[in-house]
């Protein structure tokens, strides 16, 4: 029943049960979980979908959103983003399996402390496909701006552009609070947020997956040095290509090629 789905209320749980002649109460369900389940072995899940995800206002700007960028050339469309990082996300911890009782044997020097920030702009620009900085101070609303001032300076965002990013506070709040309106004004870049929730329409977060998966592919083969971990991660973000932002954007449904090789938004 929790696989099926991890959001379920703990009532359902007793209700069910009930129909099976187990009678059980809540708090049973609750110290369950605590105790004994999936939270104390390798079947947690989350629940993915919040029930404010599908509540009346959000689906609302989900439309209004679709409806938008349905009707803006899909170059145009800039995402940007930015995810903490540390070398135990490329050297993860082993876990035993309570089922088998094996623990996988892995050798790795994983760090947990050393952390970085990677912030990225995804776009279909040939020239420019991906943006990005490493860096290892703590993400702030100054720091995003003067990130977002680099991509201008650089070509990455233009006149013109529809830059998207996420509900973030470091973004449109704080000591941001005027800088769409300043983009617009000083650079004609219109700058919008995402429907809450709905990060899956944001390829940057398909730009960190591959990071890490392309990251722990080399780890297999190489071993895993956290002294080169900086280095690691430049070096993979440099070698994305325009081939793979498109094949992000295509993920996020902001265009489709048909058996003829023509895109449409």
């Amino acid at each position: 029943m929790y696989l099926d789905n991890p959001a379920r209320p703990r009532q359902q749980y007793v209700e069910a049960l009930a129909a099976r002649g187990i009678n059980i109460s809540e708090m049973f369900v609750t110290r369950w979980f605590h105790n004994i389940g999936p939270f104390k072995a390798n079947l947690r899940l989350t629940s993915k979908f919040p029930p404010a995800k599908f509540s009346l206002m959000n689906q609302q700007l989900l439309a209004e959103y679709l409806q938008f960028v349905a009707c803006v050339y899909v170059r145009r469309l800039v995402f940007a983003d930015e995810k903490p990082f540390k070398g135990i996300d490329i050297c993860p911890r082993v876990r035993r399996n309570p089922f088998t009782g094996e623990t996988p044997h892995l050798r790795t020097s994983a760090n947990a402390k050393n952390r970085y920030n990677v912030l990225a702009m995804v776009t279909l620009k040939p020239e420019l496909p991906l943006f990005f900085r490493v860096v290892e101070e703590t993400e702030d609303a100054i720091l995003f701006q003067l990130f977002v001032t680099e991509v201008i300076a650089h070509g990455a965002l233009r006149r013109g552009d529809i830059f998207v990013v996420d509900n973030c506070t470091i973004h449109l709040a704080g000591e941001n609070e005027g800088f769409a309106d300043e983009l617009l004004v000083r650079c004609g870049i219109l700058m919008i947020t995402l429907p809450p929730y709905y990060a899956e329409l944001n390829p940057t977060k398909l730009v960190f997956q591959t990071l890490v998966t392309r990251m722990r592919a080399t780890r297999a083969r190489l071993g895993c040095n956290e002294t080169d971990l900086l280095m690691s991660v430049n070096s993979t973000l440099a070698d994305f290509t325009l081939q793979d932002s498109s094949s992000f954007y295509s993920h996020c449904g902001y265009f489709y090629t048909n058996e003829n090789g023509i895109q449409y938004n």
